[in-house]
């Protein structure tokens, strides 16, 4: 598996690169412009984001997070008024998190967890294994969503861990460049995409 992540991190492109390397900094410097603007700690945002984001495109998760920051400032008590594209229950755990000023509603689970401290935190050293993390450590971006235990869920992020240490990035960087890589080669073509992330 660790060659798999190694192979496509050597193959990236540089606009893969330059994506992957920002995208963490680029969410962390957002998720500070929304707390200062509506009073909240920015791990909150975060973890905003974080309950928001099943099923959910980056832009629209960005705008169902506003929704819900927009609803809390107005001073609202319950989250049914919020439009939002992301599922009903996530919406209200996203209240829960902003009225109870409490990340913890959503860092239940490892890959939550991480998610929200790879955003709020610029040394975190935890991995976000995703979909896409999964697929390409098997090597197949057509693989299926898998719940993981935690057991396994160490084991896909153990191998970033590794492959980080030996090229020296940061765990949150080496995860956000190859998923920025296999999801652009997914969308060129899946299935090629899968031939050339076999293990070499």
């Amino acid at each position: 598996m660790r060659d798999n992540v190694l192979w496509l991190l050597e193959g990236a492109s540089s606009d893969a690169v330059a994506g992957g390397t920002q995208w963490y900094p680029i969410a962390r410097r957002w998720c500070k412009l929304q707390a200062k603007r509506y009073d909240v700690r920015p791990v909150v945002v975060a973890a905003i984001i974080s309950a928001l984001s099943p099923r959910n495109k980056w832009a629209t998760n960005l705008k169902d997070t506003i929704a819900v920051l927009e609803s809390y400032a107005d001073g609202y008590r319950h989250p049914f008024n919020i439009i939002a594209t992301a599922f009903k229950k996530n919406v209200e755990k996203a209240w829960k998190v902003v009225v109870e000023d409490d990340p913890s509603y959503v860092t239940t689970s490892p890959k939550t967890r991480a998610f929200v401290d790879n955003i709020a935190n610029p040394g975190s050293k935890l991995v976000t294994v995703d979909v896409w993390a999964m697929r390409i450590c098997e090597g197949d971006l057509l693989m299926k969503p898998k719940t993981l235990n935690e057991q396994k869920y160490q084991a896909y992020a153990d191998v970033y861990l590794d492959v980080a240490q030996e090229v020296e990035l940061k765990p949150s960087v080496l995860q956000a460049i190859t998923w920025v890589e296999a999801r652009n080669r997914a969308g060129i073509d899946a299935r090629s995409a899968q031939q050339q992330l076999r293990l070499l």
